[in-house]
């Protein structure tokens, strides 16, 4: 086969030069964002039923239906709301279900129970929700005329929509108008006007009918009967009946144009403003997306009119995307020169050059590949290029290196054949192995194994692309390129050195065997004894915070709005905040927090969250948070707590204990709960006697309160912009109280006029706002944070010995979800992992050496690997990251056996030469040292700057520490680095001193049993040579 690619190296180069321009034609393309779109597959039900309050809704509503939705496959948790009025359950599915299967299973679920819910239940909605939509800027108009505003905010809604990728637009702080229909109650009452006629007045005139063809001439005219209202001034021309005549609604009231109800408030910096959230598809291009965003946004501000601000760009996903691209791009460079210096170094520069053009090669074959994919650009991909960097040139030195040894003993035709045919096989069982550490990451399920998978797939096609350019490629260009040389003996220092101590080592094989797992023990003492905890993702510098405010279920908009404004004075007040947008409702708001670039600020952005909390004041009526910005696919929250059960009065026994002991702690803050038992409120209780002798129902008496208390809708109408506008009714603000209400009169089937006071009685009480669940179980979940610097996974132990104290009533569990349940689930899944890639490695060098012992000595360069990763961590202070190490750790598996195959394959090669074990390995150690040092140092040099979290702008000419993205790789870098390092060691000294003396134990077993064997013969009598016998040794002799 070699020698045929030789002859058709031609098409070879040809086909390559096609990869190329694939390769760079798919870069340009691809699409970039800063994280991975996941799509977690959600289905929601919404049932509504006026009325009914939150307990009733559970037992009658949401029970039913989750009953029936259990057996549907593949869901992975199931949670509900019961408020009142309204149940809304959330079914969260495994990953790798299809959506469109799933919500039909749910509809068919449903629908089979359809006739056990209530029967003037709403019919339940069953929708998909895709989770993984979210903002990717705010822009933020603000300027003295709110109607302006308003306008321009439509304006830029149309043009922004019109972008491809562009999901969608969301408006907060514009004013919604509707016409509201104010009626005088004094008025209505004095001419015997019953209200609900006024509304059913309306939505009789305002109507546009269909009322067929008429043909004339051959003409077809189309008769429609046009009565549909476009604004408030034909309403106060209608006539409502009274007990009189008739009347004109304008003597019954006014018609104007008012805001609804729900209107958010939205504030930049303090000043009033309409801000615009742009939310992208998924897989779009998002900096394709920024790039028109801002065309349209720059032309805006050219053009925009006075007393009105340039647009305020906030929460912008593009800079930050931008930024970790320049960042790791400039990471890959920066990998790129030191693996080149480091090559160039030892192999020269000729071989240097034709050794790294497998780099670039084998990264365009990936892009190529990515492309087809219908992969993004993103910070997992590109990491997983940067760890593939050092990696990618392994299987090129070899072959290079052993081309360039054979060329001083035959021409170089005959040294390209010879030399790539006698490393192929091993370079190709090396490339195996490390694939297998990478493949069962394939498997890895739910958010964060979808989040993370795009590693497993850039590794495995990048080093599949440079096996194949090292076999194929790399042969062709050093027959071009490569000059052949003298053979010159000399023994560099370092091959003294290592000589020296292989030589000791091999004397002194006990002791060094010892020696090594001895240190292996004292390392896992000493990271049992000084670790800094663990982590699920690493803690990375944010640029952006939002701080929550939770008021009571009472709180109106403006008291709302004036904790708002106390909340803005104390954030202002910090140096490193360039900006904020508040967007407030009713009884809650958010106020987004937007740092200045990392090299502006005065403090870790850490510390400014800190001290914000800090500041914040204690509201009697509300809850804050202050939440950094969550770039990993995990719970924003440090500490997740839930307690499950079916009767709220034990829960909350418990409940209570815990909040009281996270209280205490002074490591948490911001304890928040989902638990809203105090929710006060005005029931009113119909006086069914009374009703029945007047021919009256509590519906009745329920319409007619509510047009004291909120806005009936009556008709939606669209004016001459086709601009909609909902026509509501409802009684003035003055006549808007109980004692108003309890004098009103409605008219009973007789015609008699009958005071809603004689009807009904009030109270106030208070009741169970909203009723909790998870899988089938009522929940109470608390959730809090931790201060900077305080490792949550130590927290959490402390709570988890305190709840084991506890005397948890019957039918009450405790358990830790969110980012604990994330860790549970994902240090299975990489223990798992971890023990198939062993395995599946473990395979391939049985296929490879034919042998049991082998492959478990060179396994042991994975197991004693690990305790260069504990050293690492320890000396760096970083705590154990399950996710980012536990990849490292695994990746390990498959990166250190490679240099051990090289040279136990080499060993064995001379060993059926000599004979001598002793000299083979000897000689194959100082043979081998240099490509194993040169491969184990390329994949170093290729993390060195995620492992001192540097970047080189080689644009700007400037070096930055600790960016955003070498935080979060570091631990990962950490990891392998040391892992591989301390590897490597033992590959070149421990492991063939280990298996020198398998070999003679091996040996010297195998004498005493050919002992035993000649003694066990010698012992037997000697029997009495017959003629037959005596014929047949003769024969043989002959």
């Amino acid at each position: 086969m070699f020698e045929l690619i030789q002859r058709k190296r031609l098409g070879v180069l040809f086909i390559a030069f096609a990869i190329v321009i694939s390769g760079i034609t798919s870069y340009i393309k691809l699409p970039k964002e800063s994280i991975p779109d996941i799509t977690i597959p959600v289905v929601n039900i919404v049932v509504t039923h006026t009325g009914v309050d939150a307990l009733g809704m559970e037992k009658n509503v949401t029970q039913k239906i989750e009953n029936s939705v259990r057996s549907v496959s593949g869901i992975k948790r199931m949670t509900s709301t019961s408020s009142e009025g309204l149940s809304s359950i959330s079914i969260e599915f495994m990953t790798h279900v299809n959506i469109r299967t799933a919500l039909q299973d749910v509809k068919d679920k449903v629908d089979q129970i359809q006739s056990e819910l209530p029967a003037d239940a709403d019919t339940p909605i069953v929708s998909e929700i895709n989770l993984s939509e979210f903002p990717i800027m705010f822009l933020n108009l603000s300027g003295n005329d709110q109607g302006l505003l308003e306008y321009l905010a439509d304006m830029l809604d149309d043009e922004l929509s019109a972008i491809p990728g562009v999901l969608g637009i969301d408006i907060y702080g514009k004013r919604d108008l509707e016409i509201f229909v104010s009626l005088d109650l004094d008025r209505i009452e004095a001419l015997g006007v019953d209200p609900i006629q006024v509304g059913q007045q309306i939505l009789r005139e305002s109507i546009t009918v269909n009322n067929g063809k008429l043909y004339v001439d051959g003409n077809v005219f189309h008769v429609k009967t046009d009565g549909e209202f476009n604004s408030p001034d034909p309403i106060l021309n209608l006539k409502i009946p009274t007990s009189a005549g008739f009347t004109y609604l304008r003597d019954l009231g006014t018609v104007d144009f008012v805001e609804k109800e729900d209107r958010t408030l939205s504030r930049l910096d303090g000043k009033p403003s309409v801000s615009l959230s742009i939310k992208k598809q998924a897989g779009s291009n998002l900096l394709g997306i920024a790039a028109q965003v801002y065309a349209i946004v720059d032309y805006f501000n050219e053009h925009r009119p006075d007393g009105v601000e340039e647009i305020a760009i906030t929460g912008d996903q593009a800079v930050e995307i931008q930024m970790m691209l320049e960042d790791l791009e400039n990471s890959v460079l920066t990998a790129l020169l030191a693996v080149f210096l480091v090559t160039c170094f030892i192999l020269g520069g000729r071989n240097t050059v034709i050794v790294s053009l497998v780099i670039p090669f084998s990264m365009l074959c990936a892009f190529a590949i990515l492309s087809a994919m219908n992969v993004t650009l993103n910070m997992i991909v590109l990491f997983s290029l940067i760890l593939a960097l050092g990696m990618l040139v392994d299987n090129a030195i070899v072959v290079v290196e052993n081309i360039y040894r054979l060329s001083t003993t035959m021409p170089l035709s005959h040294a390209v054949i010879r030399g790539v045919r006698e490393v192929a096989v091993p370079i190709t069982t090396s490339t195996l192995t490390t694939l297998c550490a990478f493949i069962p990451l394939l498997f890895w399920d739910g958010v964060i194994g979808d989040f993370m998978k795009y590693l497993p797939i850039t590794l495995i096609i990048t080093l599949s692309a440079s096996l194949a350019t090292a076999i194929i490629l790399t042969p062709i260009i050093s027959r071009i390129f490569l000059h052949p040389h003298k053979r010159v003996f000399r023994k560099p220092p370092l091959l003294k050195v290592y000589e020296k101590s292989l030589l000791w080592s091999l004397h002194h094989r006990k002791t060094v065997i010892t020696t090594a797992f001895g240190l292996f023990v004292a390392t896992l003492f000493l990271y049992g004894t000084f670790n800094t905890g663990m982590e699920l993702f690493p803690a990375v510098e944010t640029r952006n915070a939002v701080i929550k405010l939770d008021m009571s279920k009472n709180t109106d908009r403006d008291t709302t709005d004036q904790a708002v404004r106390t909340i803005e004075g104390i954030v202002e007040g910090f140096a490193d905040v360039e900006s904020y947008v508040s967007t407030v409702f009713q009884g809650r708001a958010q106020i987004n927090i937007q740092f200045y670039e990392q090299e502006l600020r005065t403090q870790s952005s850490f510390k400014t969250i800190d001290d914000i909390r800090d500041a914040l004041p204690a509201f009697a009526m509300g809850t804050t948070e202050v939440l950094a910005r969550q770039d990993s696919p995990t719970s924003a929250y440090d500490l997740t707590i839930e307690i499950t059960g079916d009767d709220y009065g034990p829960m909350e026994q418990v409940f209570e204990q815990l909040v009281s002991r996270m209280e205490r702690d002074e490591r948490i803050v911001e304890i928040q709960d989902n638990y809203d038992k105090e929710n006060f409120y005005l029931r009113v209780l119909p006086d069914r006697d009374m009703l029945y002798h007047h021919g009256l129902t509590t519906r009745d008496v329920s319409s007619a309160i509510d047009l004291f208390f909120k806005r009936q809708k009556v008709i939606t109408i669209y004016d001459d912009r086709n601009e909609e506008f909902d026509i509501v009714l409802g009684v003035q603000p003055e006549y808007s109280s109980i004692p108003r209400m309890l004098a009103h009169t409605i008219p009973n089937p007789q015609g008699q006029q009958v005071a809603l006071g004689e009807l009904i009685a009030i109270e106030y009480s208070n009741m169970l706002y909203q009723v909790n669940r998870k899988n089938n179980q009522r929940a109470i979940t608390i959730e809090s944070q931790v201060r900077d610097g305080i490792n949550a996974f130590t927290v959490q132990q402390d709570l988890d010995a305190f709840i084991r104290t506890l005397e948890l009533p019957a039918g009450v569990y405790v358990n830790f979800a969110g980012q604990a349940e994330d860790q549970q689930e994902t240090m299975e899944f990489l223990v798992w992992a971890f023990f198939t890639a062993l395995f599946l490695i473990f395979t391939v060098l049985i296929f490879q050496f034919h042998s049991f012992m082998i492959p478990l000595i060179i396994g042991m360069t994975v197991i004693f690997s690990i305790m260069g990763v504990l050293l690492g961590l320890l000396i760096m202070g970083m705590p154990f990251g399950i996710v980012m190490v536990g990849i490292g750790v695994v990746s390990l598996a498959g990166i250190v056996v490679n240099n051990a195959i090289v040279l136990f394959d080499y060993i064995l090669r001379r060993y059926e030469k000599t004979g001598d074990m002793y000299k083979s390995i000897v000689n194959a150690g100082k043979i081998r040292l240099r490509p194993v040092l040169l491969t184990a140092t390329t994949t170093m040099m290729g993390l060195m700057p995620m492992f001192f979290a540097i970047s080189i702008n080689f644009t700007g000419l400037s070096i930055a520490h600790g960016t955003e993205s070498s935080q979060w790789w570091q631990s990962m870098s950490v990891t392998i680095v040391f892992g591989l390092m301390v590897s490597t060691v033992l590959t070149l000294i421990v492991v063939p001193t280990m298996f020198y003396h398998h070999h003679l134990m091996k040996t010297a077993a195998l004498q005493w049993i050919q002992q035993k064997r000649q003694q066990r013969q010698s012992a037997l009598p000697m029997a009495t040579p017959t003629p037959r016998s005596l014929r047949k040794w003769y024969n043989r002799r002959k």
